[in-house]
């Protein structure tokens, strides 16, 4: 949730008796949750939504790539070559990991990114990269307002002759999940087909529990 958003949080809670509580999600109990009437609304991608929880798709997603404004070896365009070589900052929210979608579709190519840091939420990001020399690949809307501190990368335009990309999962039964698809490309990818690749299922949708 961006901070326009949070801020209008309060109006939306003034109807009589009616409180809100924003809680860290968590998929592997939010069936159970809203069972016991502990969570009635929850966010997050398709993948990650439970059966027998109602849904209906809000938004469409993309991924970009952030560095903070004047980073010493960062320029818009960004190939692939310089990506990798960054620092990285990852969000795991079941807490620790360091590998996801993003790792999952280079290392089907036989690259690889150099992750320094693991954060349960997206929303902590923004933050850590304005205030640092790290790189992260985030949901566009998280970013998009803080153009005053952030870099939003462009990648390098693509071969002409290059294939469209090809979207299919590819993420090792041992790898943990982050919000979002994880998607590989089937062609060699730059940094425009790996962000392609990453948001083809990042449409986000509220999940309610389903009426009998």
């Amino acid at each position: 949730m961006r901070g326009a958003d949070a801020a209008r949080l309060p109006a939306a809670a003034r109807g009589p008796g009616l409180r809100l509580a924003w809680r860290a999600l968590d998929v592997a109990q939010l069936a159970a949750q809203a069972e016991r009437g502990e969570v009635d609304l929850a966010f997050l991608t398709p993948e990650s939504a439970p059966e027998q929880l109602r849904s209906r798709k809000l938004l469409d997603e993309r991924y970009v790539v952030i560095v903070r404004k004047g980073h010493p070896h960062v320029a818009s365009p960004i190939d692939l070559d310089q990506l990798c070589a960054l620092d990285h900052v990852v969000v795991s929210p079941s807490g620790g990991g360091f590998t996801g979608p993003t790792d999952a579709a280079l290392a089907a190519h036989g690259r690889e990114r150099r992750v320094v840091l693991s954060v349960p939420s997206f929303l902590m990001v923004p933050e850590l990269v304005a205030r640092s020399d790290l790189a992260a690949l985030v949901p566009e809307r998280i970013a998009r307002d803080r153009a005053d501190r952030l870099q939003l990368l462009e990648p390098r335009s693509p071969s002409p002759a290059s294939p469209s990309p090809r979207c299919g999962t590819a993420e090792p039964p041992a790898t943990r999940r982050s919000p979002g698809s994880a998607n590989a490309c089937a062609t060699s990818p730059g940094v425009s087909d790996l962000l392609t690749c990453l948001s083809g299922h990042m449409d986000h949708r509220p999940c309610r529990q389903r009426r009998r």
